[in-house]
Parts: C-alpha cells; structure tokens; sequence
C-alpha cells in the first residue's frame, strides 16, 4: 500500500466520525430546544475496524477496546493491545484532563474508594464520544438552570470531551489469527492474556468460540457478585444487573480470512453468530 491509500484511509475514517458526530448534533438540537432533556445526555463510544489490503485501521473514541491475537512459533496465542482506553480512570486521560484544563478541580472526580470509576466533571466516564453534548457545547448546559434538564455546569469551560477518532495502524500476516474488539463490560471480566488463553485452550472451535469467551466473562462478573451464572441472569435487565456487569458486545474477527464471530449479551439470552464472508488474499 503506498502512502496515498493511507493517508486516504485515515481522512476517510476522520469525515465519518465527524458526520455521524454533526448530523446527531442538528438532531439533539431540534429535540433540546422542545424540552426533550436526554438529547444532550445522550451518547455513544465507537470502535470501528477497517482492513485493506495486509493493512487493518482501528479507530477508537471511547472506552471500547480492541487487540490482536498472533500465533507464535510454538503456538502460543500472543496479545497484541490494539487500542487506548479513553476512560476518565486511566491515568493517561487523567494527566491530560489536569494540564488542560488547570484551573477545575472537579474536572475528573472518582467516587470514594474507587479509582475504576472516574467522571469528567462528576458526568461521564468516557473522554471521547459521540453526543453527550452537555460536556461539549454551553447551549446543552442547561443555561438557565431549568428543573429536569442537564445539570448545570458552573463556569463551563469546554468542550471537555471530544468525538475524533485515535487511530493505530496494524501490519498483517499469516500469524495474525484474531481480531478482537469489545466494549468496556468484556474487558471488566477479562483481561488480553485471559482471552489468549481462553482461544488457546479452544483452537479448531472458532464455532464456539465466542460462546465460550462471553461465557468465562458472565461467570467472573457472577463470581465477583457471589452468585451463580443461572441466578445473575434471571435478574431483568436495568439497574440491578448492571451494577453487576456493563454490556458485554465483542466481535472476534479472522483480519486474513475475514471470518468475523459476533457475540452479545441480551437479558438471558446469548446471541451469537457467525458470518462468513468472501476470503481475501493478503494483497
């Protein structure tokens, strides 16, 4: 691939974000300006995937995160991190909120006790995003101070989150054997080397694969709460199960053969399936 293609690549990937982040905001608008509260609390974190050629793109705003998963020269399965965790609660986003934003002491708070659960400005957890316009614009700050709307921000000063993607490029070859992207509630459970292991243990199963991965994080996050996976997941969807787990999404993608293995979590019921779809030469 020659320089162009990448440079083209990563604009390309830069003007979908910034379209998908600028039409939601012409909508929040309309819905804010009639009352409707949740358009400026409303959001979403991204983590989007482009492969071309031996080349893969991962673009990420938020907290999902993704890695790579190689074959070593004895078999091994190698975790390769794939992504930064844009997270109020990493100590890089921490460091970088402070020098911006000097003069506001609340401009990440972490509630009593625990350093995993970090808000910027006592609101959000993910440092990038799209929406939650209430941290990026003054108009979605409730400016005067209506009941039911955003809570007030006194002396905003932002935006203090922003929608723009961090992209890492990746080299393929032929011992890249998984793509893996998620969102923050597998990597609750599991760690990369869990994963490694996880794979390692199921090779030749790329069927069951994602079963068995969302089925190790449902047993942790049931584990960690002291019960059973049976008695976590007759608990209803809402508040009470997530103070149990977030959501566990994740795709298991082959980046050579460009087999990609989805798995969810819905209420009780795992969805899982696998789309195969024309293979690809390495180019």
């Amino acid at each position: 691939m020659c320089i162009r293609d990448r440079a083209y690549i990563i604009q390309s990937i830069n003007e979908a974000f910034d379209e998908v982040e600028f039409s939601f905001l012409e909508i929040a608008k309309a819905a804010y300006n009639v009352g409707f509260a949740a358009a400026g609390r409303a959001g979403s974190c991204a983590l989007v995937c482009v492969v071309h050629n031996n080349k893969v793109y991962v673009a990420n705003s938020g907290d999902c995160m993704g890695m790579l998963l190689k074959e070593g020269p004895n078999g091994t399965m190698i975790p390769i991190k794939a992504t930064h965790k844009f997270n109020a609660s990493s100590k890089k986003e921490q460091a970088r909120l402070t020098q911006q934003f000097q003069n506001e002491k609340d401009i990440f708070v972490c509630r009593p006790g625990s350093e995993k659960a970090c808000y910027v400005k006592n609101r959000l957890q993910p440092t990038r995003s799209f929406g939650d316009f209430g941290l990026k614009y003054s108009e979605f700050n409730n400016p005067q101070k209506k009941s039911g709307l955003n809570r007030h921000i006194t002396d905003f000063t932002g935006p203090y989150i922003n929608h723009r993607p961090d992209i890492k490029t990746f080299t393929l070859d032929k011992s890249d054997r998984y793509l893996i992207i998620g969102t923050d509630g597998l990597w609750d459970e599991l760690r990369r080397e869990d994963i490694a292991n996880i794979v390692q243990q199921n090779k030749g199963k790329n069927n069951e694969l994602g079963k068995v991965v969302m089925d190790s994080a449902l047993k942790h996050a049931a584990d960690k709460s002291k019960i059973s996976v049976e008695e976590m997941g007759n608990i209803p969807p809402g508040s009470k199960r997530r103070s149990i787990h977030d959501d566990i999404t994740f795709i298991i993608a082959d980046p050579v053969s460009y087999t990609h293995l989805r798995a969810h979590e819905t209420g009780r019921n795992l969805v899982c399936r696998l789309l195969l779809e024309k293979k690809k030469g390495m180019g």
